[in-house]
């Protein structure tokens, strides 16, 4: 657990130091989602088919 909280403190102190780091941060998830987002949402009904053919 401990290079976990490293690893956030230093993200943290990398934000307050840098802001573009926020917005490059912000940025990949948002991207991330916009690319995720058909795959969950597609079609209504698309996603029990996918979830069905996952668990055979």
């Amino acid at each position: 657990m401990r290079p976990f909280r490293t690893i956030a403190v230093n993200a943290f102190m990398e934000l307050i130091r840098q802001p573009i780091f926020l917005l490059l941060l912000t940025g990949s998830v948002r991207f991330d989602s916009v690319l995720a987002a058909p795959f969950y949402c597609a079609g209504g009904g698309a996603l029990k088919p996918a979830i069905a053919g996952a668990r055979a």
